[in-house]
């Protein structure tokens, strides 16, 4: 739209803004053109003073320019960040004052000259890192996303990774030293492989059996500037028979020697972490609030952990030192909401769902790099906008390198440690 408006119009111009974050409806912007030569509104600025809400954020209309000229004026009314929608319809956020590369990639998104566009000012709120596409916006309306993968059927992920630095959909890996394929878990592709790079999650099969864990424990709190998680690892949801039986049908694929034991993990993660670096991942990503740990997206061989091994109905197995364990999003989580926290990578940023609406579900496309984005979640019972990861249907599943400083994983009983994905990241 151009900013300038001829002389002696009297119509009323009414310029409907379709990039408007936080409501649910498009914003108008009215301007009214008189019997002056022109009215004309200055490029790089905002309409009018951001009515700040408590909540931090503020709906104003830039009145178009480049991405500099977006920052400064955000940095000009003490914002943090900014939310745009890109020209892919997906919401970018661009981080006043943060690194080249956060601006490098919503410089990619956007066209080279922003037209008059209604954006989102944060100011107050924790808007950190590496973000990507809201799951919902501040008030609540929600960016569509659609349901790709409604039907189960999924990309394998077999060998998605790298060493050298990160990269939307693989994993940002700390080794490349994987076993070879015959020594790494599943011995057999399943039926479930559709033979031309995909695999379906409907046809897979699981391990059978409905075990309990009456002794599953799992305390977490904060104190001080840290999270304290400690877990038995025994889950508070059934899991299948291991090791798993000659005359389960999933030992024709997979044949998982290892027993569930109980754990003593004590995960001390940073309450407010700050991280916007992109570090490489280990075996292990994280833990979820039901006390399993989450390992990373790989089996020992480099392959698609979901793909290949056959795991039970809730997506666990144990590992050699009867770790039980996820590789990804488990079925058997009491939610999958894009703004419920569901665990929290090493790193100390939270994990949420996918989630948003039914037919509106978060993918790996939708994400940055290091498979989050920054939107407002609730935690601890508070709603706040923040940097987080998110657990997806499709590969890498889950964190693919982290925002923050990793801490070392807790070892479990017997040693030994995830299969696959290297050695866990150096100590704080």
């Amino acid at each position: 739209m151009s900013r300038h408006f001829l002389h002696r119009s009297r119509r009323l111009v009414t310029a409907v803004v379709a990039g408007a974050l936080c409501s649910a409806a498009a914003v108008a912007l009215t301007l009214y053109v008189g019997a002056t030569a022109h009215a004309q509104v200055p490029a790089g600025t905002f309409t009018s003073a951001p009515p700040y809400a408590a909540s931090g954020l503020a709906n104003v209309v830039f009145s178009g320019g480049t991405t500099d000229q977006l920052e400064a004026a955000a940095k000009s009314v003490s914002a943090d960040g900014v939310w745009v929608q890109g020209t892919s319809g997906s919401f970018e956020l661009l981080v006043v004052g943060g690194p080249a590369f956060l601006k490098d990639a919503f410089r990619s998104k956007m066209p080279a000259v922003l037209g008059l566009t209604a954006v989102t000012l944060t100011r107050g709120v924790a808007s950190t890192g590496g973000a990507s596409v809201p799951a919902a916006g501040a008030s609540g309306a929600a960016a569509s996303y659609g349901d790709r993968y409604a039907d189960g059927v999924l990309p394998v992920g077999d060998s998605r990774y790298t060493t050298a630095g990160p990269r939307q959909g693989y994993v940002y890996s700390c080794s490349a030293n994987f076993v070879p394929a015959g020594q790494a878990g599943a011995q057999a592709q399943g039926p479930w492989f559709l033979g031309n790079g995909t695999w379906s999650s409907t046809k897979k099969i699981s391990v059978q059996g409905a075990v309990s864990w009456p002794s599953a424990a799992f305390t977490s709190r904060v104190t001080g500037d840290r999270r304290v998680i400690t877990t038995n690892a025994l889950p508070t949801h059934t899991t299948g028979t291991f090791p798993i039986a000659a005359s389960d049908p999933a030992a024709a694929y997979d044949r998982n020697p290892n027993r569930i034991q109980a754990q003593s993990l004590t995960y001390n993660l940073p309450a407010n972490p700050t991280g916007i670096g992109a570090n490489c991942v280990g075996g292990e990503a994280g833990v979820m609030i039901d006390g399993v740990p989450l390992f990373n997206a790989f089996d020992a061989g480099g392959r698609d952990a979901n793909a290949w091994e056959v795991q039970d109905a809730c997506g666990g197995h144990p590992q050699e030192s009867g770790e039980y364990h996820y590789h990804g999003l488990s079925k058997c989580l009491a939610t999958n909401d894009a703004t419920t926290v569901i665990g929290f990578a090493l790193d100390g940023y939270p994990l949420t769902g996918s989630r948003v609406a039914t037919g509106n579900v978060i993918t790996t496309a939708d994400l940055d790099e290091c498979h989050g984005m920054t939107s407002p979640i609730v935690l601890d019972g508070q709603t706040v906008t923040m940097y987080h990861y998110v657990m997806t249907l499709d590969f890498p599943y889950s964190v693919s390198c982290f925002r923050g400083t990793a801490i070392r994983p807790p070892q479990p009983i017997g040693g030994g440690g995830p299969p696959g994905g290297g050695p866990p990241p150096p100590p704080r």
